[in-house]
C-alpha cells in the first residue's frame, strides 16, 4: 500500500512504519468493510482553517519559548482564529463518498476531536458553515485528554468488525494505535501541504 510520509521527520517515518499508520489526502482511500466503526477527528482532518493551523502555529512559538509556555500562547492564537474566521471542507467529495460506503455496510461514523465541550457551539457553528451541521450530533469531545483513553471509556465499538481512526495528528494516531492495537490508524494531510511530503512504499 502506499502512504505518504513527511522524509523530512524521521522519526515520523519511523513511527508511521512500526504502528503501520497509513498516511492519505482523501477520504476515498479509506477501507471501509461491513460493520466499521469510523472515529474521525475534525480540526485539519474534516475542516480547515487553512493557511492557519495549530501545529504551525505552536512549532512557531517553540522558538521563542518554552514548551508549555509556547502550547498556552499557541491555543491562546488558536482560539482568537477558530472564533473568528470560518473553515472551509477539506474534502468535500472524499467526505460524501466515505458517507456513502459507511451507509452501505452497516457502519457508523463518529467525530473525535480534542475541542473542550464547552465549545461545543462553536464546534456546531463550524459544521454548519461547511454543509454539514446534519452530522453535529455526532461529536464527541476529548476536551485535549488522550484520545485512545477515550475512544476506550466511552465510545461502543463492540459489535463491530473493525475500528478506523483518522486523524492529523501523529501523536494522536500512536495514541489509539498504541491502546487500540486492532484499530486501522490514518493520517490524513490536507492537500495543499502535499508538496511537503513524497510517495514511498511500505
Amino acid at each position: 500500500m502506499t502512504t505518504y510520509i513527511n522524509v523530512n521527520n524521521p522519526e515520523e517515518v519511523n513511527l508511521f512504519r512500526k504502528h503501520n499508520i497509513i498516511r492519505i489526502n482523501s477520504f476515498k482511500n479509506v477501507n471501509i468493510t461491513e460493520k466499521t466503526i469510523v472515529l474521525c477527528d475534525i480540526d485539519e482532518t474534516i475542516l480547515t482553517f487553512y493557511p492557519h493551523d495549530w501545529l504551525s502555529i505552536y512549532n512557531t512559538n517553540l522558538k521563542n519559548f518554552e514548551p508549555q509556555v509556547a502550547y498556552e500562547k499557541t491555543n491562546a492564537e488558536w482560539s482568537d482564529i477558530v472564533s473568528n474566521n470560518k473553515p472551509v471542507m477539506t474534502d468535500r467529495n472524499g467526505f460524501y463518498d466515505m458517507i456513502r460506503r459507511i451507509n452501505q455496510t452497516g457502519s457508523l461514523l463518529l467525530f473525535v476531536t480534542a475541542r473542550h465541550f464547552v465549545y461545543k457551539d462553536l464546534a456546531f457553528k463550524h459544521f454548519k458553515d461547511i454543509g454539514i451541521e446534519g452530522y453535529k450530533y455526532l461529536i464527541h469531545f476529548c476536551n485535549n485528554k488522550s484520545k485512545g483513553d477515550y475512544i476506550i471509556k466511552n465510545i461502543k465499538t463492540r459489535g463491530y468488525k473493525k475500528i478506523v481512526f483518522i486523524d492529523d495528528l501523529t501523536e494522536n494516531l500512536v495514541d489509539v494505535k498504541t491502546k487500540l492495537p486492532f484499530s486501522c490508524c490514518y493520517s490524513f494531510k490536507f492537500t495543499p501541504y502535499i508538496d511537503e511530503i513524497i510517495d514511498i512504499k511500505l
